[in-house]
């Protein structure tokens, strides 16, 4: 397994995540909502510089994958995407929930299990 490879790869898909919440905050600009567009736009940053991190630290040699790695990129791309997007609803003062009730929250959107606290 290379590790290196596999995170750098993690850190690529955790930069394109990150443009994800340029939306939500594009919404939260359009109806002045200053303090969610706060919320949007520190959690983007935070994202993509985490990303970036990984991208940047991790080794440039690009090898072949194998079926093992494939696997380690999925479950690791999962969970961290439900940490990062569970920052939206943690951060936020508009709703006032735990870190373990914004990260269910993020996994059940992510999955689309409907579940809600």
């Amino acid at each position: 397994m290379n590790f290196l490879y596999t995170v750098r790869i993690l850190g690529f898909l955790l930069m394109i995540f990150s443009i994800a919440q340029i939306f939500p905050a594009a919404v939260a600009y359009y109806f002045s909502e200053p303090s969610l567009l706060r919320v949007f736009s520190y959690s983007l940053i935070i994202t993509f510089l985490c990303g970036f991190i990984l991208y940047i630290t991790s080794s440039e040699r690009k090898e072949d994958l194998r079926t093992k790695d494939g696997f380690i990129i999925t479950v690791l791309f999962w969970l961290v995407l439900a940490i990062f997007g569970s920052f939206p609803f943690y951060f936020t003062d508009v709703i006032h929930i735990s870190y373990v009730d914004s990260l269910f929250e993020s996994i059940s959107g992510l999955t689309t299990t409907g579940a809600t606290v």
